[in-house]
């Protein structure tokens, strides 16, 4: 169940923003794999309605410009996306 969880989360994040998701502590080798992002779970418990996990998300991006307000946005604009596809799930 945990595992179809993160697979389904996978799947979402690698439709919607093109980018390579592992999941455990993965990381790509060097930046021409990038952007990514590891889903590596952290902690597992149940209520009696809710199963509930959490998941730690570390990621990486390279910025297309070496103007750091250009990256600064990029950045942001990125975190966004993955809370839009976050709500939605």
């Amino acid at each position: 169940m945990w595992y179809s969880a993160l697979d389904y989360l996978k799947k979402q994040l690698e439709t919607a923003l093109e980018v390579k998701t592992f999941i455990g502590i993965k990381r790509p080798p060097n930046t021409k794999d990038y952007p990514f992002i590891a889903l590596t779970p952290v902690e597992f418990y149940e209520t009696e309605d809710k199963k509930i996990m959490k998941v730690s998300m570390p990621f990486g991006i390279v910025s297309k410009s070496n103007d750091p307000a250009e990256g600064t946005h990029e950045l942001l604009n990125f975190l966004s996306k993955i809370e839009k596809i976050l709500d939605n799930n």
